[in-house]
């Protein structure tokens, strides 16, 4: 009998592993590939990006529907951030340059979003992004908006103590053409190793 009962027990659970896989692919978009990250970690289902009403340097609006019809690549910071910020746009920088050779459509917008708006209007955002790399685009707006783009992602950002400082999650975002976040990337990153995750997502091989 006791035998018997386990046998049960497993059968049981293999056949809960197999339903839970099935149950998982039927979560998945449709069109939506799975693809094996070296460094990133892909998130299955992805995660739809539904409201955002920011500006970007140049005062136009930036909503969801710019992010539709090409990839990105989002991180909140802000610009007087010391260390993690610039270090992390370096990054993003030299990321850019790897991507360049990736056909026009599959080239992503790097997109940094602030944490501090009483501080970063527009014009401070179009300078320190411009010091990286003149096609990022720099994000403000209103506390209540930049909140509500933070709750979009997930970010967890508020005040450090005394002098300004502010802790905020350092997590890169991929933004598919669908308005959908596909994988996220956690310290420590670097340029080579998201661009072969990303090329991966974009649907051109590394080295291919």
């Amino acid at each position: 009998m006791a035998r018997a009962r386990r046998i049960v027990l497993v059968v049981c659970a293999l056949a809960a592993g197999t339903l839970g896989a099935w149950w998982a692919s039927q979560l998945r978009a449709p069109g939506e590939r799975v693809v094996a990250l070296a460094h990133g970690t892909l998130l299955v289902p992805a995660r739809s990006i539904s409201a955002l009403d920011l500006v970007d340097q140049n005062g136009r609006r930036f909503t969801e529907e710019r992010l539709a019809g090409r990839w990105s690549v989002v991180y909140f910071g802000f610009t007087s951030c010391p260390m993690i910020c610039p270090t992390t746009m370096a990054v993003l920088k030299e990321f850019s340059r790897h991507v360049q050779g990736l056909p026009p459509q599959s080239r992503p917008q790097i997109i940094l979003i602030t944490v501090d708006p009483e501080r970063d209007t527009p014009q401070v955002m179009g300078r320190y992004v411009a010091a990286f790399d003149p096609r990022f685009l720099g994000l403000s707006g209103t506390r209540a908006a930049l909140d509500a783009a933070a709750d979009e992602f997930s970010v967890a950002h508020g005040p450090a103590g005394p002098g300004g400082s502010i802790d905020h999650s350092t997590t890169l975002f991929i933004v598919d053409p669908r308005s959908a976040v596909r994988a996220i990337f956690t310290p420590p990153y670097s340029a080579a190793a998201l661009a072969e995750d990303y090329q991966r997502l974009a649907g051109r091989p590394a080295g291919g």
